[in-house]
């Protein structure tokens, strides 16, 4: 998503979790990411910035089956090379939103 998308009011949809977007042999399966591998997600993820719940949930549509995690004590919101990530901390589990 683009600066301008966020402009027009695009909201980023759930593709995945970092569990289900790699193959066995590591390589990205899901085509909304902008990652070729792990290794490429584990870069993003060590450079992610972090951002505040109320960015988060104003740029993405969280589905009713995570929207549980919002209110965790144990996540973090970050941003990863134009991809939102809720990050339960507890589970080490990204929910990719693009």
């Amino acid at each position: 998503m683009s600066p301008y998308d966020t402009m027009i009011g695009r909201s980023k949809g759930f593709v995945g979790t970092c569990v289900n977007a790699f193959d066995e042999a590591g390589m990205c399966i899901l085509d909304e990411l902008p990652w070729s591998d792990v290794s490429a997600f584990a870069v993003a993820d060590e450079n992610a910035r972090t951002i505040s719940r109320e960015q988060f949930t104003g740029r993405v549509v969280v589905p009713e089956a995570l929207s549980d995690l919002l209110d965790g004590p144990e996540v973090a919101y970050l941003e990863m090379d134009g991809v939102l990530a809720l990050h339960d901390l507890d589970a080490d589990i990204h929910y990719l939103f693009a």
